[in-house]
Protein backbone atom coordinates (compact mmCIF):
# COMPACT_ATOMS: atom_id res chain seq x y z
CA UNK A 1 0.00 0.00 0.00
CA UNK A 2 1.06 3.52 -0.79
CA UNK A 3 0.90 6.44 1.70
CA UNK A 4 0.23 9.68 0.79
CA UNK A 5 3.18 12.49 1.53
CA UNK A 6 2.07 14.91 4.32
CA UNK A 7 1.50 18.56 2.17
CA UNK A 8 5.07 20.03 2.77
CA UNK A 9 5.08 22.26 5.55
CA UNK A 10 6.34 24.89 3.92
CA UNK A 11 3.08 25.89 2.68
CA UNK A 12 1.98 26.47 5.90
CA UNK A 13 5.07 28.44 6.58
CA UNK A 14 3.72 30.16 3.57
CA UNK A 15 0.15 30.81 5.09
CA UNK A 16 1.47 32.38 7.79
CA UNK A 17 4.27 35.09 6.05
CA UNK A 18 0.63 35.76 4.18
CA UNK A 19 -0.83 36.44 7.07
CA UNK A 20 2.50 38.54 8.48
CA UNK A 21 1.68 40.40 5.45
CA UNK A 22 -2.50 40.58 6.13
CA UNK A 23 -1.91 42.27 9.54
CA UNK A 24 1.41 44.14 8.78
CA UNK A 25 1.97 46.59 5.85
CA UNK A 26 -1.34 45.71 4.30
CA UNK A 27 -3.50 46.66 7.15
CA UNK A 28 -0.91 49.58 8.04
CA UNK A 29 -0.76 50.99 4.02
CA UNK A 30 -3.73 50.24 2.48
CA UNK A 31 -5.72 51.48 5.63
CA UNK A 32 -4.02 54.70 6.02
CA UNK A 33 -5.56 56.83 3.16
CA UNK A 34 -9.05 56.40 4.87
CA UNK A 35 -7.85 58.19 7.37
CA UNK A 36 -6.51 61.13 6.50
CA UNK A 37 -9.30 63.02 5.42
CA UNK A 38 -11.13 62.30 9.36
CA UNK A 39 -7.85 62.77 11.40
CA UNK A 40 -7.33 66.13 9.33
CA UNK A 41 -10.12 67.10 10.70
CA UNK A 42 -10.31 65.72 14.21
CA UNK A 43 -6.66 66.67 15.30
CA UNK A 44 -7.46 70.48 13.31
CA UNK A 45 -4.50 70.28 11.33
CA UNK A 46 -3.71 70.30 6.87
CA UNK A 47 -3.66 67.12 5.64
CA UNK A 48 -0.34 67.64 4.69
CA UNK A 49 0.82 67.12 8.49
CA UNK A 50 -1.49 63.71 8.67
CA UNK A 51 0.24 62.28 5.51
CA UNK A 52 3.45 62.87 7.50
CA UNK A 53 2.13 60.29 9.63
CA UNK A 54 3.18 57.57 6.88
CA UNK A 55 6.29 58.85 6.11
CA UNK A 56 7.35 58.79 9.75
CA UNK A 57 5.78 54.88 9.77
CA UNK A 58 8.04 54.05 7.07
CA UNK A 59 11.08 56.27 8.30
CA UNK A 60 10.92 54.23 11.32
CA UNK A 61 9.95 50.79 9.38
CA UNK A 62 13.21 51.18 7.17
CA UNK A 63 15.21 51.61 9.69
CA UNK A 64 14.99 48.87 11.61
CA UNK A 65 14.38 46.38 8.46
CA UNK A 66 18.14 45.86 8.29
CA UNK A 67 18.30 44.83 12.10
CA UNK A 68 15.44 42.36 11.57
CA UNK A 69 17.24 41.17 8.03
CA UNK A 70 19.69 40.04 10.47
CA UNK A 71 17.51 38.58 13.05
CA UNK A 72 15.81 36.56 10.68
CA UNK A 73 19.33 34.89 9.13
CA UNK A 74 19.81 33.78 13.17
CA UNK A 75 16.47 31.94 13.44
CA UNK A 76 14.71 34.61 15.30
CA UNK A 77 11.59 34.79 13.40
CA UNK A 78 9.43 34.30 16.23
CA UNK A 79 10.78 36.53 18.52
CA UNK A 80 10.08 38.96 15.76
CA UNK A 81 6.48 38.10 15.30
CA UNK A 82 5.88 38.41 18.80
CA UNK A 83 7.48 41.98 19.05
CA UNK A 84 5.58 42.93 16.13
CA UNK A 85 2.31 42.04 17.82
CA UNK A 86 3.11 44.25 20.68
CA UNK A 87 3.86 47.33 19.11
CA UNK A 88 1.40 46.96 15.77
CA UNK A 89 -1.47 46.03 18.33
CA UNK A 90 -0.31 48.36 21.04
CA UNK A 91 0.32 51.55 18.95
CA UNK A 92 -2.68 51.43 17.20
CA UNK A 93 -4.83 51.03 20.80
CA UNK A 94 -2.46 54.64 20.99
CA UNK A 95 -3.65 56.29 17.85
CA UNK A 96 -7.38 55.48 19.37
CA UNK A 97 -6.54 57.53 21.63
CA UNK A 98 -4.46 60.47 20.15
CA UNK A 99 -5.95 64.04 20.58
CA UNK A 100 -2.39 65.65 19.49
CA UNK A 101 -0.26 65.38 16.25
CA UNK A 102 3.16 64.59 18.43
CA UNK A 103 1.05 61.57 19.95
CA UNK A 104 -0.02 60.95 16.58
CA UNK A 105 3.41 60.84 14.84
CA UNK A 106 4.71 58.81 18.01
CA UNK A 107 1.83 55.83 17.67
CA UNK A 108 3.19 55.91 13.81
CA UNK A 109 6.55 55.28 14.81
CA UNK A 110 5.60 52.19 16.85
CA UNK A 111 3.52 50.73 14.23
CA UNK A 112 6.57 50.94 11.63
CA UNK A 113 9.06 49.40 14.07
CA UNK A 114 5.87 46.77 14.43
CA UNK A 115 5.74 46.38 10.95
CA UNK A 116 9.40 45.63 10.36
CA UNK A 117 9.45 43.05 12.79
CA UNK A 118 6.61 41.63 11.20
CA UNK A 119 6.46 42.19 7.69
CA UNK A 120 8.22 41.98 4.01
CA UNK A 121 11.54 42.09 5.74
CA UNK A 122 11.29 38.65 7.26
CA UNK A 123 8.43 37.37 5.20
CA UNK A 124 10.46 37.40 1.74
CA UNK A 125 13.49 35.93 3.74
CA UNK A 126 11.15 32.95 4.57
CA UNK A 127 10.81 32.23 1.25
CA UNK A 128 13.91 31.73 0.61
CA UNK A 129 14.74 29.80 2.94
CA UNK A 130 12.09 27.30 2.04
CA UNK A 131 12.37 26.98 -1.49
CA UNK A 132 14.09 27.17 -4.70
CA UNK A 133 12.48 25.58 -7.61
CA UNK A 134 8.80 27.31 -6.62
CA UNK A 135 10.45 30.52 -4.99
CA UNK A 136 8.71 33.24 -6.98
CA UNK A 137 5.33 31.10 -6.54
CA UNK A 138 5.74 31.35 -2.66
CA UNK A 139 6.99 34.43 -2.75
CA UNK A 140 3.87 35.63 -4.51
CA UNK A 141 1.25 34.00 -2.67
CA UNK A 142 3.19 35.27 0.80
CA UNK A 143 2.83 39.33 -1.19
CA UNK A 144 -0.48 38.91 -1.89
CA UNK A 145 -1.43 38.96 1.88
CA UNK A 146 -1.10 42.67 1.42
CA UNK A 147 -3.30 42.89 -1.59
CA UNK A 148 -6.40 40.40 -0.22
CA UNK A 149 -6.22 43.10 3.28
CA UNK A 150 -7.17 45.98 0.60
CA UNK A 151 -10.22 43.97 -0.88
CA UNK A 152 -12.13 43.56 2.91
CA UNK A 153 -10.43 45.68 5.21
CA UNK A 154 -10.70 49.34 3.90
CA UNK A 155 -14.58 48.91 3.46
CA UNK A 156 -15.27 47.59 7.20
CA UNK A 157 -13.01 49.82 8.51
CA UNK A 158 -15.17 52.30 6.11
CA UNK A 159 -18.35 51.39 7.96
CA UNK A 160 -16.84 51.01 11.41
CA UNK A 161 -16.08 54.97 10.81
CA UNK A 162 -19.39 55.72 9.75
CA UNK A 163 -21.35 54.26 11.96
CA UNK A 164 -18.87 53.96 15.34
CA UNK A 165 -16.63 56.41 14.69
CA UNK A 166 -12.56 56.87 13.57
CA UNK A 167 -10.90 55.89 17.37
CA UNK A 168 -13.05 52.79 16.52
CA UNK A 169 -11.51 52.01 13.66
CA UNK A 170 -8.12 51.78 14.92
CA UNK A 171 -9.47 49.67 17.80
CA UNK A 172 -10.37 47.09 15.06
CA UNK A 173 -7.18 47.58 13.42
CA UNK A 174 -5.37 46.43 16.71
CA UNK A 175 -8.02 43.52 16.80
CA UNK A 176 -6.79 42.35 13.81
CA UNK A 177 -3.24 42.55 14.36
CA UNK A 178 -3.56 40.53 17.61
CA UNK A 179 -5.84 37.23 16.12
CA UNK A 180 -3.64 37.15 13.08
CA UNK A 181 -0.12 37.01 14.31
CA UNK A 182 -1.06 34.60 17.17
CA UNK A 183 -2.15 32.19 14.30
CA UNK A 184 1.66 33.52 12.85
CA UNK A 185 3.27 32.11 16.07
CA UNK A 186 2.01 28.99 15.61
CA UNK A 187 2.57 28.05 12.20
CA UNK A 188 6.08 29.67 11.26
CA UNK A 189 9.12 27.94 11.29
CA UNK A 190 12.66 29.76 10.15
CA UNK A 191 14.17 26.84 7.90
CA UNK A 192 13.33 23.59 6.74
CA UNK A 193 16.53 21.95 8.31
CA UNK A 194 15.07 22.47 11.45
CA UNK A 195 12.15 20.21 11.64
CA UNK A 196 14.59 17.79 9.55
CA UNK A 197 13.27 19.07 6.23
CA UNK A 198 14.53 20.19 2.76
CA UNK A 199 13.86 22.63 0.26
CA UNK A 200 10.60 22.30 -1.51
CA UNK A 201 10.08 19.18 0.24
CA UNK A 202 12.63 17.07 -1.29
CA UNK A 203 13.44 14.09 0.92
CA UNK A 204 16.90 12.75 1.46
CA UNK A 205 16.20 9.34 -0.39
CA UNK A 206 15.20 10.91 -3.21
CA UNK A 207 18.38 12.82 -3.46
CA UNK A 208 20.19 9.40 -3.54
CA UNK A 209 17.91 8.38 -6.39
CA UNK A 210 18.62 11.98 -8.22
CA UNK A 211 22.13 11.61 -6.98
CA UNK A 212 23.13 13.09 -10.73
CA UNK A 213 21.01 16.33 -10.55
CA UNK A 214 22.38 17.33 -7.06
CA UNK A 215 23.33 21.10 -6.88
CA UNK A 216 25.94 22.70 -4.80
CA UNK A 217 24.54 24.68 -1.97
CA UNK A 218 23.46 28.51 -2.42
CA UNK A 219 26.28 30.83 -2.31
CA UNK A 220 25.97 34.84 -3.16
CA UNK A 221 28.10 37.94 -1.53
CA UNK A 222 28.16 38.79 1.74
CA UNK A 223 26.01 41.92 2.51
CA UNK A 224 29.72 44.07 2.88
CA UNK A 225 30.43 42.76 -0.75
CA UNK A 226 27.39 43.63 -1.84
CA UNK A 227 26.91 47.28 -0.97
CA UNK A 228 30.52 47.63 -3.22
CA UNK A 229 29.06 46.72 -6.23
CA UNK A 230 27.00 49.13 -8.84
CA UNK A 231 24.18 46.64 -8.70
CA UNK A 232 23.45 46.66 -5.45
CA UNK A 233 22.96 50.43 -5.49
CA UNK A 234 21.56 50.36 -9.05
CA UNK A 235 18.70 48.40 -7.79
CA UNK A 236 18.33 49.68 -4.41
CA UNK A 237 17.88 53.20 -6.06
CA UNK A 238 15.38 52.10 -8.40
CA UNK A 239 13.26 49.84 -5.68
CA UNK A 240 13.34 53.39 -3.75
CA UNK A 241 12.24 55.52 -7.02
CA UNK A 242 9.59 52.96 -7.40
CA UNK A 243 8.25 53.64 -3.80
CA UNK A 244 8.29 57.38 -3.80
CA UNK A 245 5.95 56.67 -6.58
CA UNK A 246 3.72 53.56 -5.36
CA UNK A 247 3.44 54.73 -2.03
CA UNK A 248 2.84 58.69 -3.09
CA UNK A 249 0.12 57.83 -5.37
CA UNK A 250 -2.20 55.32 -3.15
CA UNK A 251 -1.37 57.55 -0.19
CA UNK A 252 -2.68 60.76 -1.99
CA UNK A 253 -4.81 58.79 -4.15
CA UNK A 254 -7.90 59.17 -1.91
CA UNK A 255 -7.73 62.41 -0.93
CA UNK A 256 -7.85 63.63 -4.45
CA UNK A 257 -10.79 61.89 -4.90
CA UNK A 258 -12.47 62.47 -2.10
CA UNK A 259 -12.28 66.49 -3.57
CA UNK A 260 -13.18 65.37 -6.94
CA UNK A 261 -16.72 63.83 -4.71
CA UNK A 262 -16.13 60.43 -4.60
CA UNK A 263 -17.65 58.81 -1.13
CA UNK A 264 -15.95 57.66 0.87
CA UNK A 265 -17.25 54.45 0.86
CA UNK A 266 -16.77 54.54 -3.14
CA UNK A 267 -13.16 55.27 -2.44
CA UNK A 268 -13.03 52.43 -0.03
CA UNK A 269 -14.03 50.34 -3.07
CA UNK A 270 -11.89 51.49 -5.41
CA UNK A 271 -9.28 50.27 -2.76
CA UNK A 272 -10.21 46.95 -2.92
CA UNK A 273 -10.07 46.78 -6.28
CA UNK A 274 -6.61 47.76 -6.29
CA UNK A 275 -6.55 44.58 -3.60
CA UNK A 276 -8.14 42.16 -5.97
CA UNK A 277 -6.23 43.30 -8.82
CA UNK A 278 -3.15 42.91 -6.85
CA UNK A 279 -3.79 39.40 -5.52
CA UNK A 280 -4.19 37.68 -8.82
CA UNK A 281 -1.43 39.61 -9.97
CA UNK A 282 1.59 38.69 -7.13
CA UNK A 283 0.67 34.78 -7.50
CA UNK A 284 0.54 35.25 -11.29
CA UNK A 285 3.41 37.26 -11.60
CA UNK A 286 5.52 35.08 -9.15
CA UNK A 287 5.13 31.93 -10.97
CA UNK A 288 5.74 33.76 -14.24
CA UNK A 289 8.99 35.47 -12.46
CA UNK A 290 10.14 31.56 -12.23
CA UNK A 291 10.15 31.59 -15.46
CA UNK A 292 11.02 34.87 -17.64
CA UNK A 293 13.39 37.66 -16.34
CA UNK A 294 12.42 39.12 -13.00
CA UNK A 295 13.94 42.67 -14.48
CA UNK A 296 10.84 42.38 -17.76
CA UNK A 297 8.41 41.57 -14.90
CA UNK A 298 9.58 44.59 -12.74
CA UNK A 299 9.45 46.62 -15.88
CA UNK A 300 5.92 45.27 -16.74
CA UNK A 301 4.64 46.52 -13.17
CA UNK A 302 6.31 50.18 -13.60
CA UNK A 303 4.46 50.49 -17.11
CA UNK A 304 1.42 49.24 -15.35
CA UNK A 305 1.26 51.35 -12.34
CA UNK A 306 2.41 54.39 -14.60
CA UNK A 307 -0.78 54.17 -16.98
CA UNK A 308 -3.09 53.47 -13.57
CA UNK A 309 -1.29 57.03 -12.77
CA UNK A 310 -2.13 58.58 -16.03
CA UNK A 311 -5.66 57.48 -15.89
CA UNK A 312 -6.03 58.83 -12.25
CA UNK A 313 -4.92 62.33 -13.27
CA UNK A 314 -8.24 62.14 -15.57
CA UNK A 315 -10.58 62.03 -13.22
CA UNK A 316 -13.19 64.70 -11.87
CA UNK A 317 -16.11 64.85 -10.50
CA UNK A 318 -18.03 63.78 -13.53
CA UNK A 319 -16.37 60.51 -14.21
CA UNK A 320 -17.51 57.65 -14.73
CA UNK A 321 -17.46 54.43 -12.03
CA UNK A 322 -15.95 52.67 -14.36
CA UNK A 323 -12.77 54.77 -15.02
CA UNK A 324 -12.23 54.66 -11.08
CA UNK A 325 -12.11 50.82 -11.29
CA UNK A 326 -9.80 51.11 -14.65
CA UNK A 327 -7.31 52.75 -11.92
CA UNK A 328 -7.21 50.60 -9.38
CA UNK A 329 -7.23 47.31 -11.51
CA UNK A 330 -4.60 48.49 -13.48
CA UNK A 331 -2.77 49.97 -10.20
CA UNK A 332 -3.17 46.85 -8.23
CA UNK A 333 -1.95 44.48 -10.50
CA UNK A 334 1.02 47.04 -11.11
CA UNK A 335 1.59 47.20 -7.37
CA UNK A 336 1.36 43.33 -6.99
CA UNK A 337 4.32 42.80 -9.75
CA UNK A 338 7.70 44.23 -7.27
CA UNK A 339 7.13 41.72 -4.76
CA UNK A 340 7.37 38.83 -6.61
CA UNK A 341 9.92 40.33 -9.02
CA UNK A 342 12.45 42.02 -6.62
CA UNK A 343 13.48 39.63 -4.41
CA UNK A 344 14.23 37.27 -7.36
CA UNK A 345 16.06 40.60 -8.98
CA UNK A 346 18.08 40.37 -5.46
CA UNK A 347 18.92 36.91 -5.57
CA UNK A 348 19.84 36.74 -8.77
CA UNK A 349 22.39 39.64 -8.86
CA UNK A 350 24.15 38.85 -5.01
CA UNK A 351 22.89 35.02 -4.60
CA UNK A 352 20.75 33.87 -2.29
CA UNK A 353 23.12 32.60 1.08
CA UNK A 354 23.05 36.12 2.92
CA UNK A 355 20.08 36.76 1.00
CA UNK A 356 18.23 38.38 4.42
CA UNK A 357 20.77 41.04 5.25
CA UNK A 358 20.98 42.27 1.38
CA UNK A 359 16.86 42.43 1.38
CA UNK A 360 17.00 44.01 4.76
CA UNK A 361 19.03 46.27 3.95
CA UNK A 362 17.46 46.81 0.39
CA UNK A 363 14.05 47.58 2.24
CA UNK A 364 15.65 50.03 4.07
CA UNK A 365 16.92 51.85 1.35
CA UNK A 366 13.30 51.81 0.13
CA UNK A 367 11.81 52.93 3.38
CA UNK A 368 13.84 55.44 4.15
CA UNK A 369 14.17 57.35 0.75
CA UNK A 370 11.32 56.07 -1.16
CA UNK A 371 7.87 55.79 0.61
CA UNK A 372 8.95 58.44 2.97
CA UNK A 373 9.69 61.15 0.85
CA UNK A 374 7.07 60.40 -1.82
CA UNK A 375 3.39 60.61 0.83
CA UNK A 376 4.71 64.04 1.53
CA UNK A 377 6.18 65.55 -1.21
CA UNK A 378 3.51 64.65 -3.39
CA UNK A 379 0.98 65.72 -1.04
CA UNK A 380 2.87 69.05 -0.96
CA UNK A 381 3.40 68.89 -4.57
CA UNK A 382 -0.54 68.80 -4.56
CA UNK A 383 -0.93 71.79 -2.24
CA UNK A 384 0.85 74.23 -4.42
CA UNK A 385 0.79 73.07 -8.44
CA UNK A 386 -2.30 70.64 -7.98
CA UNK A 387 -2.58 66.61 -7.58
CA UNK A 388 -2.26 66.24 -11.63
CA UNK A 389 1.03 67.97 -11.07
CA UNK A 390 1.97 65.72 -8.13
CA UNK A 391 0.68 62.26 -10.07
CA UNK A 392 2.84 63.48 -13.02
CA UNK A 393 6.30 63.05 -11.42
CA UNK A 394 5.44 59.93 -9.84
CA UNK A 395 4.62 59.35 -13.30
CA UNK A 396 8.42 60.01 -13.72
CA UNK A 397 9.56 58.14 -11.16
CA UNK A 398 8.29 54.93 -12.35
CA UNK A 399 10.25 55.50 -15.58
CA UNK A 400 13.79 55.91 -13.81
CA UNK A 401 13.22 52.79 -11.76
CA UNK A 402 12.28 50.37 -14.38
CA UNK A 403 15.87 52.05 -16.99
CA UNK A 404 17.71 51.79 -13.37
CA UNK A 405 16.57 48.07 -13.23
CA UNK A 406 17.75 47.21 -16.93
CA UNK A 407 21.14 48.76 -16.20
CA UNK A 408 22.20 47.03 -13.15
CA UNK A 409 24.68 43.56 -14.29
CA UNK A 410 25.52 40.93 -11.93
CA UNK A 411 28.81 41.30 -10.74
CA UNK A 412 32.06 40.07 -11.01
CA UNK A 413 33.27 39.18 -7.51
CA UNK A 414 31.66 35.48 -7.43
CA UNK A 415 30.92 32.52 -10.43
CA UNK A 416 27.30 32.59 -11.62
CA UNK A 417 25.23 31.63 -8.81
CA UNK A 418 22.70 28.18 -9.17
CA UNK A 419 20.38 28.68 -6.64
CA UNK A 420 20.52 25.16 -4.60
CA UNK A 421 17.59 22.58 -4.33
CA UNK A 422 19.11 21.48 -1.56
CA UNK A 423 22.16 22.21 1.33
CA UNK A 424 23.86 18.69 1.77
CA UNK A 425 21.88 16.04 3.55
Amino acid sequence: MILARKPFYGWFVVLAAFLCNFASTGLMIYSFSLFVVPMSAALGVPRTSIALGSSIFTICMGLVSAYVGNQVTKGRVRVLILTGIVLLGGGNVLLSLSTSVPVFYGCYALVGIGCAFAGPAVTSTLATAWFDKHRGLASGIISCGASVCAIFVPSVLAIVMGSVGIRAAYLANAAIVVVLLTVVLVLVRTRPQDMGLLPDGVTPEELAVRASQRRSPPTGLTLQQAVRTPAMWLVCIAFAALGFGQIGVMQNAGAFLIDQHFSTKTVASALGWIGLSGVVSTIFCGWLADRLSPKLVFCFGNALLALATLILTGLGPGSAYGWLVAYALLFGFGMGIWASAVPLIFTNLMGAKYFGAIWGTAFAVRSIFGDTAGVPVLSKIAETAGYQTAFRVAIVMFVISAVLVILARRPKLFPKVVPSVVAEA
